[in-house]
Formats: C-alpha cells, sequence, structure tokens
C-alpha cells in the first residue's frame, strides 16, 4: 500500500486496504521525526467540510456559536515525542518547516517566525505541546468567548502515579471524568467527583456550577478582557482546585497562535510580531 500512495490512485488503494495494511502504514509514519501526524483536514472549498482556513473563518465570525467546554493537559507533547532523539534546534526547526509548509506568507517571513519561535522554546520538545494543544485552545476560546459564547477553560494538572517523563500526559484526564481512576488516592477520587459533577451539570444545564452534586470551586466563565474575571479558567487538581488566569506561557503561545497553527490559524503569521 504504502508504494502504491507514491502514485495517482491512492484513494483506490485505501478502499482496497486492510485494516492491518492501514494499521501499519499511519504507524510508520508516526515513526518519522519529522512528520506530526499523517493526515490532517483538508481544504475542499465552497460548501465543503472546510471551505477555508479556520482563523478565516473565525474572523467573520463563521463557526457555531454553541455553548462549550475546552482544556487542556500540563504535558499534552509528552505523548508524541520520542525520548531517544535529541532535540536540538536544527531538528526544532526542520520539524517546523516539514509541519507547517507551505505558509500563507513569504518564505523569509515564515523562516523568521521559526527561528523566533525555537527562541522562545530552546531545544525543547514541548514547544509541539503549546502548538498543537495549549495555543489551539487559547484561542479558539478567546474567539468564541469575544463573540458572545458561553464557554469555560481548564488546565489539568493532577500529578499521575508512574507516569515518569509523561507527566501530566494527553487524555490523562478521561478516566477522571468517568469516575474510573485506577487505584485513586484521596485527591484522585476527590478530583474526579468534582469533574463528574461539573461535566453533568455542564451537559444539563450549559453550566458547571448548578450547585448540585459534590461541593466545589465555582468555575468562571471565560470572558473577554473588558469584562470582570477576564480570560480565567479552572485548574483541576485535587489539591488545589481553583481559578487561575489563562496567561501562563504567554509570549510563546501568542507566537504560536500568530504564526505557526495551521489547524486553527492556517498559519497566519501577522506582523505585530
Amino acid at each position: 500500500m504504502r508504494k502504491s500512495a507514491k502514485t495517482d490512485h491512492t484513494f483506490a488503494c485505501l478502499q482496497n486496504a486492510t485494516s492491518e495494511e492501514i494499521f501499519e502504514g499511519v504507524n510508520a509514519s508516526l515513526t518519522n521525526p519529522t512528520e506530526k501526524f499523517p493526515f490532517h483536514p483538508t481544504i475542499d472549498g465552497p460548501d465543503g467540510v472546510y471551505p477555508d482556513y479556520p482563523s478565516r473563518l473565525f474572523a467573520r465570525g463563521h463557526f457555531a456559536k454553541l455553548p462549550f467546554i475546552a482544556g487542556t493537559n500540563l504535558d499534552e507533547s509528552t505523548l508524541f515525542t520520542l525520548p531517544s532523539l535529541n532535540y536540538t534546534t536544527e531538528l526544532i526547526e526542520s520539524f517546523l518547516i516539514a509541519n507547517f509548509s507551505p505558509p500563507l506568507v513569504s518564505t523569509q517571513s515564515f523562516d523568521d517566525a521559526v527561528k523566533q519561535l525555537v527562541a522562545l522554546y530552546p531545544e525543547d520538545p514541548a514547544l509541539d505541546g503549546d502548538m498543537g494543544y495549549q495555543s489551539q485552545r487559547r484561542f479558539w476560546i478567546q474567539t468564541a468567548s469575544n463573540a458572545g459564547v458561553k464557554t469555560f477553560g481548564y488546565l489539568f494538572t493532577q500529578p499521575q502515579a508512574g507516569s515518569g517523563r509523561l507527566g501530566v500526559f494527553h487524555s490523562s484526564e478521561l478516566v477522571y471524568v468517568y469516575g474510573d481512576v485506577e487505584n485513586p488516592t484521596p485527591s484522585d477520587a476527590a478530583l474526579s467527583s468534582n469533574m463528574m459533577d461539573y461535566w453533568i451539570s455542564f451537559a444539563t444545564s450549559l453550566d458547571p456550577n448548578d450547585g448540585k452534586g459534590s461541593s466545589r470551586t465555582e468555575w468562571p466563565q471565560y470572558t473577554p478582557d473588558n469584562q470582570c474575571l477576564s480570560k480565567v479558567i479552572i485548574q483541576l487538581n485535587g489539591d488545589n482546585l481553583t481559578a487561575i488566569p489563562d496567561d501562563y506561557r504567554k509570549e510563546q503561545i501568542d507566537l504560536s497562535i500568530r504564526c505557526l497553527s495551521p489547524s486553527i490559524t492556517g498559519v497566519l503569521c501577522r506582523s505585530t510580531y
């Protein structure tokens, strides 16, 4: 199948491939350190599923204005980095260029943005977590709240026993939402109870603070700059469940938002940096 993928008959190839062959191809692509994921949404023009770059659609207000919860984990990217690699500046730059090209700006502007971003994350694979998750969540929630959408944000920081270098890794929050934490500590159990009640409350009332279930910290609505308690998210941690400002790594994430977040911004590197 991988040989056929180099021809003009990739669709027919995929139609006739077995699930084992598809998995083999996907797994092989994931071991390439210069590629993030083998598949991405593709712009398919007017009346398509993705008619344009999301950044352009957001700027025109063309998105579903429905209430939502959006959040990220403290160490989102560790699950997708290869510990055996030496993450040098050169490797990180090649990763960015390979995965975020072609840009919608000049090559010079794009190269300058890459160098600025790498300078803010010197030889740090955590860069991918901000680009792929943290900046995406922040940009989306700010765009929606500025449009008057009722939304709530979180940062999940609960320590994960035995996770080693993975830390608070991608998807580790799910077992807390579903009340399925294995061998929970008192901190885990309390947090899981709170998170279940937050989510159930939101599902039934579009607000995580319905006053029912466990006694829990008020989760502030995410609001624009011109309102009280603007840009506040909740830190989901069994020992420190509290509201915090959404300003961690602001300089780095702001640059990621402006320049190098293709699934959200379409690599629209603006001149304000």
